[in-house]
């Protein structure tokens, strides 16, 4: 190309277009691995996102997964609260109130006490422990009993089957008395023993079916639910016992008195074929249960009064005599009178019970004084 001709063709000529593009092309290998990298790297970077997909969807699972076993178990565990008190309900009164004032009536007379709280850990511990023990296997075998007089039990009201309460009742007899050991009680542990040895036999076998074993199940029941208590507070203070005559009173006053509870469940106790004393007196000879048992509370109030109130005059012990008096009448009056099912089992809750609680109280006050 002449320089002549190289003055005619200007930039915008079609040979400098040219003449750019070649230049382009020469140097395209300079430019190609920053597009490359760009093509190497998108499959990277899809992989990369799919990995974060799969483990967000994997976190989402995992936090499902938690939240469906966090939800299970929360319904678990209130499904057996609602068991269990739906079990310890019906004696909560009876057993655990017993216990209650079996130890307030023995802490009024020790001077002190050491490591209160663990006291009444051990105490909490014992308490549930021989109550739900007694409740799975008294309402395990009396299953059609329950379906006639207490229907809101667990197992009647379906949900609790026979054989998962019997798997409980193994379970609570087993590690009951483990439980109290571990506690530092080896006595309280051989007590609750002995109370479930003693229920087996009443409730399991031999079983015997005569009214009278009825009564005298609850009498010995209680005299272990005092030694147990006791035994927990000889660990905790220089408490020195309780005298056997009133140990001895008050079981024969639960002995003679306690088929109170059986008035309000003696159709149920027919229908199953159930020996209780009211069911073995039927028609006048009822009559003469309820006006015996009346005149026995009251009577045996006063007595106690009259002791009471010859060997010390202290006014604790008299106003607890005052009301153990109060309520024998009160009860023995609702029984003179004829009661439908609930008045009856009002009688006994409300009435009953608490009388034989303020005896407790008052026997332990009367044990100081002796």
């Amino acid at each position: 190309m002449t320089a002549q001709s190289m003055q005619v063709c200007r930039p915008a000529h079609r040979c400098a277009t040219i003449a750019r593009l070649e230049l382009d092309v020469f140097y395209l290998p300079a430019t190609a691995p920053k597009i490359w990298e760009i093509y190497l790297t998108l499959p990277l970077l899809t992989g990369f996102l799919r990995a974060t997909c799969i483990a967000t969807s994997e976190v989402r699972l995992t936090m499902k997964d938690f939240t469906t076993t966090l939800a299970v178990w929360r319904y678990v565990v209130n499904h057996e609260l609602g068991i269990t008190r739906r079990l310890l309900s019906s004696n909560a009164s009876a057993s655990l109130g017993f216990l209650v004032c079996v130890l307030a009536s023995r802490l009024i007379l020790v001077d002190a006490v050491h490591d209160p709280m663990l006291l009444l850990l051990r105490f909490s511990l014992a308490a549930f422990t021989a109550a739900y023990g007694f409740d799975i296997c008294q309402q395990t075998m009396s299953v059609e009993e329950d379906r006639q007089n207490k229907p809101s039990r667990p197992v009647p009201a379906g949900m609790l089957s026979v054989h998962a309460a019997a798997r409980r009742w193994a379970v609570s007899w087993t590690l009951s008395p483990l439980a109290l050991i571990a506690t530092g009680s080896l006595r309280a542990s051989g007590y609750l023993v002995c109370s479930f040895a003693w229920t087996y036999c009443c409730y399991v076998w031999p079983r015997p079916r005569h009214w009278f074993f009825k009564n005298l199940f609850t009498s010995v029941h209680q005299f272990f639910f005092v030694r147990l208590v006791d035994s927990l507070l000889d660990l905790h203070s220089s408490y020195a016992g309780t005298s056997v005559v009133l140990e001895a009173t008050y079981a024969i006053w639960i002995l003679l008195t306690i088929h109170i509870q059986d008035f309000h469940d003696v159709e149920g106790d027919q229908k199953i074929g159930r020996q209780t004393l009211p069911v073995a007196l039927r028609g006048s000879s009822l009559v003469v249960l309820r006006l015996a048992t009346a005149q026995f509370l009251v009577l045996s109030a006063i007595s106690a009064a009259m002791f009471g109130y010859g060997i010390n005059d202290d006014w604790t012990i008299l106003s607890f005599a005052v009301l153990q008096l109060t309520g024998a009448t009160a009860t023995g009056l609702r029984l003179l009178r004829t009661e439908s099912l609930e008045q009856a089992e009002r009688t006994y809750k409300m009435f009953y019970v608490p009388t034989g609680l303020t005896l407790v109280m008052y026997l332990s006050l009367l044990n100081s004084a002796i």
